[in-house]
């Protein structure tokens, strides 16, 4: 179905590889990012899913680098199935895919939380792209589009900078 669809072994052959589960609801939509991320030589996708029960269920024996993940799925939000996923496999790199862009309380919860990348939907795929790669290296990235202008620094840092207690009634607030 997918151009040079490969469903990984579970034996990884070239640390550079990224391996690559994908949920999202929605199949058209599903299909049309798999099929252009499966263009790329790099990326072995290991699963996909349509609800985040059967991605939790799948994930100990898929064992991604990357998961993206939709932030409302038919079954539950993707905040509550990417804690999870975390807890079964903490060096999960994850990427959530919102409808609109994040207000900065919901950010910080998602970053916080353990999600490496919050991406709007409405971004172009080179976009999305670019942020896989990034992730799947450690890094945290957040679009412009999630926060006005150029704040998305100015964000981090302050964001950063204050102590767990701080956060966490920084999150209550918001």
């Amino acid at each position: 179905l997918y151009p040079r669809h490969r469903f990984g072994s579970g034996m990884i052959t070239d640390k550079r590889r990224m391996r690559l589960y994908v949920t999202m609801s929605q199949r058209l939509t599903r299909d049309s990012l798999l099929h252009q991320l499966l263009l790329l030589d790099d990326i072995d996708l290991v699963g996909e899913s349509d609800t985040g029960i059967d991605t939790l269920n799948r994930l100990t024996d898929a064992r991604p680098g990357v998961l993206i993940i939709e932030e409302s799925l038919v079954d539950n939000d993707g905040l509550t199935i990417a804690e999870n996923a975390l807890s079964l496999s903490p060096s999960l790199s994850i990427l959530l895919i919102c409808e609109t862009p994040v207000n900065p309380g919901r950010l910080a919860i998602y970053l916080e939380s353990g999600i490496k990348a919050v991406i709007s939907k409405h971004q172009p795929i080179q976009d999305l792209i670019k942020t896989l790669y990034y992730i799947r290296n450690g890094q945290v990235y957040v679009s412009s589009l999630q926060t006005p202008d150029a704040a998305t620094s100015s964000l981090m840092d302050a964001y950063h900078a204050l102590s767990g207690r701080e956060r966490e009634v920084a999150q209550l607030i918001a």
